[in-house]
C-alpha cells in the first residue's frame, strides 16, 4: 500500500510538472513605429494554467538583428488562471529591422 502511494504521488507531481508551460498570448512593442530618438519597450502578455506565476528571472541579448530572450516563471501547484506581462527595456536602437525571439519557461 505504501508503494502505491508513492507512485500517486510521483505521477502527480511528475505530470503538474510537464503540464505546466505557460502560453505568450501577445508580443508587442511600445512605441509601435519607433526612431532612432525612441526608447524601445517590449511587452510579452503570458497567461499559465496554475496559480501564482512570479517571474524567477528574464534575460535578452542582442544578436545580429535578434533579440534573443527568455524568462522563467515559477507557478504553483493550484490549477487556476495567471496572467502577467513581462517587459524588456531595450533601450534606444539603430534604424533598422529587428526579431524579438522569447522563449517562455516554467517550474514549481
Amino acid at each position: 500500500m505504501k508503494h502505491l502511494l508513492y507512485s500517486f504521488l510521483f505521477i502527480v507531481f511528475a505530470s503538474n510538472a510537464f503540464a505546466q508551460g505557460g502560453q505568450i498570448t501577445s508580443i508587442y512593442v511600445v512605441p509601435p513605429n519607433p526612431t532612432e530618438a525612441d526608447e524601445v519597450t517590449v511587452y510579452a502578455d503570458l497567461t499559465f494554467a496554475y496559480s501564482g506565476c512570479p517571474l524567477d528571472y528574464a534575460a535578452f541579448a542582442l544578436q545580429n538583428s535578434t533579440f534573443a530572450a527568455t524568462a522563467h516563471h515559477c507557478v504553483g501547484l493550484l490549477a487556476a488562471i495567471c496572467n502577467t506581462t513581462d517587459t524588456f527595456e531595450l533601450g534606444l536602437l539603430p534604424a533598422g529591422g529587428y526579431t524579438f525571439d522569447l522563449t517562455l519557461t516554467s517550474g514549481s
